[in-house]
């Protein structure tokens, strides 16, 4: 059983697989080699940081995890690589962000609908 603690050891057990071959590039390798020392290092923080804005677990283990897979695709365009932990800090920021934007046009979308579910599991519109 997994524990419910955000940013837990359930959290990280996907690294214990490794990255995938770099195919023989030794830009790659040194890319995937930051890439999991930064995750070592930050993705406990980031799961925590993601998990207070959106108040769901999963929803933050994949902000982190896609903001680490985005640093890694973009690794070679990034011009300062000692600001890779701000990259991937604002890349789960955003994520969290736009979540929240899309769980806010879901509610704004159901909600104005006007349907109301009843105690026998009918539905009723509102106002008739």
């Amino acid at each position: 059983m997994e524990s419910e603690e955000p940013g837990g050891a359930a959290a990280l057990s996907w690294t214990d697989s490794g990255w995938p071959e770099a195919r023989g590039k030794p830009a790659a390798d040194s890319a995937a080699a930051a890439v999991a020392a930064l995750y070592q290092h930050h993705a406990v923080g980031l799961i925590r940081l993601a998990y207070l804005m959106l108040g769901d677990r999963a929803g933050a283990e994949d902000a982190v995890q896609d903001a680490f897979c985005g640093l890694y695709r973009h690794w070679d365009r990034l011009t300062d690589q000692d600001r890779a932990q701000a990259y991937v800090r604002t890349a789960v920021l955003n994520a969290c962000r736009s979540a929240l934007r899309r769980r806010a046009s879901g509610r704004r979308l159901t909600g104005s609908s006007g349907l109301s579910w009843t105690a026998d599991g009918r539905s009723s519109v509102s106002g008739w």
